[in-house]
């Protein structure tokens, strides 16, 4: 190691002897000429770098993929309307009408409570307490919320609906498209016991299981003003299969009630809600891929 740093500490020494005898023979006015520029050399390099760097990176920069958001300023739901329907005595039901004019935003969920006022706007508290869910909205599509029964002695008149502050919004590349096809309901009168009943049939035109599917009826009498509403839940509904439901409401009667509307949905933001059918490798199958909203 010593030797080593002798002979290191010797070329050094014989260089700077060279480099002496070489200004030497030059005029004292160049020689200074000459180490003057042998001292610029380092800091021009540094300031032709960063010149040149600033240079080239204002002409890319138009190139550049930098990380935006995809949306501003969502539209607020609107309520297209709240309606308080009878349901039995001290008993009543809320529909409400909410419509999402985003046509590429979507909500997987969206918490709400119900209020409720009487005929001097007094907000009135339900017997059975506070009423409030979860939804989920597509875009630029309208949604019916249905409540529980509610139980007041007191009259209620109107409502309202109070959504989350901070609803989060998504514009989501790829949304399955479920086709739910419903038969035009028939509706009957039952004798034993009196009540009116609506009975049809729902098919999943989709490639996947449904672990849930929602129906809601509308009740209509024949001038189109709403009597009732009402929804039931179907679980595991396959791919392909046609269900018939039949739907029962004791206080209605013919010719009262005239028609039901009969809506039908399925959570498609749940990936969990969604189960695309096992083919069995021995028979022939579609091969094409599940369609998606655009």
């Amino acid at each position: 190691m010593g030797l080593f740093k002798e002979k290191f500490e010797l070329e050094v020494a014989e260089t700077e002897i060279g480099i002496k005898k070489m200004l030497s023979g030059y005029p004292k006015a160049l020689r200074w000429f000459l180490i003057v520029c042998v001292l610029a050399i380092v800091p021009s390099f540094f300031v032709a770098k960063a010149i040149s760097h600033k240079i080239w990176q204002q002409k890319y920069k138009t190139y550049l993929i930098t990380a935006k958001p995809s949306f501003e300023n969502p539209q607020e739901l609107k309520v297209k309307k709240i309606q308080i329907l009878p349901y039995a005595q001290n008993s009543f039901l809320a529909l409400a009408e909410i419509s999402n004019e985003n046509l590429e935003l979507s909500a997987a969920q969206i918490n709400y409570v119900l209020k409720f006022f009487g005929p001097n706007q007094k907000e009135i508290f339900p017997d059975s307490g506070q009423v409030k869910g979860t939804f989920f909205i597509l875009p630029n599509k309208t949604k019916y919320l249905v409540s529980p029964r509610i139980f007041s002695k007191e009259e209620i008149v109107s409502a309202a609906i109070i959504f989350d502050k901070n609803i989060h919004w998504q514009k989501k590349l790829n949304i399955p498209k479920i086709v739910l096809a419903t038969t035009i309901p028939k509706l009957s009168q039952q004798i034993d016991p009196w009540a009116l009943v609506t009975e049809g049939f729902v098919e999943n035109k989709s490639a996947y299981i449904l672990k849930e599917v929602r129906i809601t009826f509308l009740v209509f009498d024949s001038s189109k003003q709403l009597l009732t509403v009402s929804e039931r839940k179907d679980y595991d509904l396959k791919a392909g299969e046609r269900r018939g439901y039949k739907q029962l409401w004791p206080n209605l009667f013919l010719p009262n009630a005239s028609f039901v509307q009969v809506v039908t949905e399925t959570n498609v933001l749940d990936p969990t809600n969604l189960k695309l059918e096992e083919q069995n490798a021995g028979q022939a199958s579609d091969l094409s891929r599940p369609e998606m909203e655009k």
